[in-house]
């Protein structure tokens, strides 16, 4: 349904996508709307290192970070990430003004909740926003 309302060709060119959200149930329900909305190519991960080893283990084109990894941050993924030339967005309970070093100044912030059909025009966005991508 939400891909109808989106450009031919975006949800190709998001894909693969990382999602990475440490609570089971937020990470089930983001999974199965991408999926609902064509998403085909979906690598999900509940932790830091599991995100890590998708980054390193496929060409990662997009990903929804859950800002707040635990105790940690999920920066140092989208570092990686951008580094690649793909796309970010963080997903986040904590606000939108989130302390990001300067490399990601260009991430958009989307704040819990937030709807299947804003997070992929929030990331089919930045696609052709500037930003550092190779």
């Amino acid at each position: 349904m939400a891909a109808q309302k989106l450009p031919d060709g975006i949800l190709e060119r998001l894909q693969p996508c990382l999602v990475l959200e440490d609570n089971s149930i937020v990470l089930l329900d983001l999974e199965q709307s991408l999926v609902e909305a064509g998403f085909t190519r979906l690598h999900t991960a509940s932790g830091l290192a599991q995100a890590a080893q998708a980054v390193a283990a496929h060409a990662i084109r997009s990903a929804i970070l859950d800002f707040r990894i635990n105790s940690a941050t999920s920066v140092e993924i989208a570092q990686r990430l951008v580094e690649k030339g793909a796309v970010v967005v963080f997903l986040t309970g904590y606000g939108m003004q989130l302390n990001l070093p300067q490399a990601l100044a260009h991430v958009r912030v989307l704040s819990k909740p937030a709807d299947t059909l804003t997070v992929i025009e929030t990331l089919a966005a930045a696609l052709n926003s500037p930003g550092p991508r190779p």
